[in-house]
């Protein structure tokens, strides 16, 4: 009893022992923060680049890449633990889009149909997935948008869902103009009221119009705080009509929230949009002839034709200008982006790894939709377009030619393959490498039948075909870690000092304690037990101040981007 007694008095006294508290609390919840967003960082680009490529890839070293693909996708299917192989075409292109950007771009030739079979990118589109998904989760839908739900299924019966407010920037601008000028009426109608005390009739009137009028600015003001998403029920339709001059049911940027009915659709219409991806046109052909015909009119008759048949190309976010600010938002996904016109110009390359400035090819597309794949590499500067269209561009398709007064024929090539695992395979990291090197024996095998003389395409894991961008990103999880610890070092040693002053202090009450019997361990314990009350009740706290900011860490992140100004990580790559 006498050591708790003890423990307890110099908790309470020995204020320099709150110092070691306070170190014990900060480098247990610096520790577990840094940990928890490094480890985080970490978890999402492996789930990312991993989304992006096949459990293993076949990828040949040049831009020319490698014939004999489809003999080798044959024998790679074959193999049990193999679910899926599909071939895929990276170069690089330079793209205009409705003679508004021209910029550098990374293009992928994907074959749609079959992509989603090895990798995760159908979930990345907006158009065909992301946006039902979110509406399926009940994020709030325009009324352009509910139309196009009622045009999916026979949804016209159905009860309009509550309106949710959403205000934008320069709406936001307008109601502050709106208050400006309410403050001005009333103080207006406040003098004449007074000057009009000998009219009661008129007095009464301005009285009114003073009291509609500080209604009208309390609605007003309390539509100004109210957060994104508040029922727009719950405000006065006076001061909504005051502040947009209309009703906001009637207005572009309201919300509706989604019923059961809708959302039920929504799951069912992403399901249905990643198993028939398409790189066609989203509207009508007469649609997409008729808006290329506004922006060019002088076009040539047989081009606007053309037009309305143009392949679809997906662009990532960062091409089209959609980017997060500083909340994290994402801004600039208009609608008129899909319905873009875009031209895509690409040098062909040969296949001894030559490119053949004179057999350049530009093709238009539209842009179809956006992809936001959570990698900033390829959000940033990467298109996507149909796979056995960029082959034909790059001469990379079975080609006829003369040799010795012989017709040939020249095989098609890809750059590269990627396969899907099939589980428990893909899991386990000494079957997946097993298969690997199974699959480089199968490639060397088909390439050696068909006498090809160049050099084999290497064959890797996924995780060492991004081995350059998550290693980079797990060492410096080391280092910050690494960092974090030494410091940690640094405040034990200042916890050892202080505790160690306490004893040297403490030396005459050591001596009392002994006299009246205690033991050399109960004076041990006293000290001991002091220590670990300190260490354990600190690194509580610090646990729990550790996980209230991992927990809101995009909360945090966002208030000191909106109210701050102050952007620690860039949204668009983190």
């Amino acid at each position: 009893m006498y050591k708790l007694h003890l423990i307890l008095k110099y908790l309470r006294k020995r204020r320099i022992a709150w110092v070691s508290l306070l170190a014990v609390t900060l480098c247990t919840a610096m520790v577990l923060v840094v940990i928890s967003v490094m480890g985080g960082w970490l978890r999402m680009f492996r789930t990312s680049f991993h989304g992006l490529s096949g459990d293993i890839v076949v990828q040949a070293d040049s831009l020319s890449g490698f014939p004999y693909y489809d003999d080798i996708i044959a024998q790679i299917e074959k193999l049990p633990e193999v679910g899926a192989a599909v071939p895929v075409i990276q170069t690089f292109g330079l793209i205009n889009i409705n003679n508004r950007k021209t910029t550098g771009v990374q293009v992928l030739g994907y074959p749609i149909d079959r992509i989603g079979l090895v990798n995760d990118f159908p979930h990345s589109l907006w158009r065909q997935y992301q946006q039902w998904t979110e509406w399926a989760d009940g994020a709030a839908i325009s009324p352009g948008d509910r139309q196009r739900l009622r045009e999916v299924d026979h949804l016209a019966d159905i009860r309009p869902p509550t309106p949710l407010l959403t205000l934008s920037r320069d709406e936001r601008d307008r109601i502050r103009k709106a208050l400006h000028d309410a403050a001005k009426k009333i103080e207006v109608l406040r003098q004449n009221a007074t000057a009009a005390a000998n009219d009661e009739v008129k007095q009464a009137k301005l009285t009114q119009d003073l009291n509609l009028a500080i209604e009208a600015e309390r609605a007003m003001r309390d539509l100004l705080d109210a957060p994104d998403g508040a029922p727009a029920t719950s405000f006065d339709r006076r001061a909504i009509r005051e502040a947009f001059g209309g009703n906001i049911v009637d207005d572009p940027d309201v919300r509706l929230a989604p019923n059961d009915a809708e959302r039920k659709i929504c799951r069912e219409q992403a399901q249905n949009h990643v198993k028939n991806v398409s790189f066609k046109p989203f509207l009508p052909p007469d649609v997409y002839k008729r808006d290329f015909q506004l922006t060019n009119p002088k076009a040539k008759p047989e081009l606007v034709n053309a037009a309305a048949n143009w392949d679809g190309m997906i662009c990532g976010t960062g091409v089209v200008n959609i980017h997060k600010d500083e909340t994290g938002k994402l801004v600039n996904r208009e609608d008129y982006l899909y319905r873009l016109p875009v031209s895509l110009t690409v040098v062909g390359v040969s296949p001894t790894g030559k490119f053949d400035f004179g057999g350049k090819a530009e093709r238009n597309y539209w842009i179809v939709d956006t992809s936001r794949t959570k990698v900033w590499q390829y959000d940033s500067n990467t298109v996507y377009v149909p796979f056995d269209k960029l082959q034909i561009d790059l001469g990379m398709d079975e080609q006829k030619a003369e040799q010795d007064g012989k017709e040939i024929t020249i095989p098609a090539r890809t750059r590269e393959i990627h396969v899907r695992v099939k589980e428990p395979f893909a899991s386990n990291a000494g079957d997946l490498i097993a298969l690997r090197d199974r699959i480089k024996l199968l490639v060397r095998k088909v390439l050696s039948e068909k006498r090809y003389t160049q050099a084999d395409p290497a064959v890797r894991t996924w995780e060492e075909s991004q081995a350059k961008w998550l290693g980079a990103i797990e060492k410096e999880k080391v280092l910050v870690t690494g960092l974090f610890g030494l410091i940690s070092i640094v405040a034990i040693f200042l916890i050892f000092c202080i505790f160690y002053m306490i004893v040297v202090e403490k030396t005459r009450d050591i001596g009392i304690i002994k006299s009246v019997g205690a033991t050399s361990s109960g004076v041990a314990g006293i000290f001991l037990g002091y220590g670990a009350t300190i260490g354990i009740l600190g690194a509580g706290v610090g646990f729990a101040i550790g996980y209230l900011i991992i927990h809101n860490i995009n909360t945090i992140h966002g208030w000191l981007g909106s109210a701050l100004g102050v952007v620690i990580w860039d949204p668009e790559v983190y």
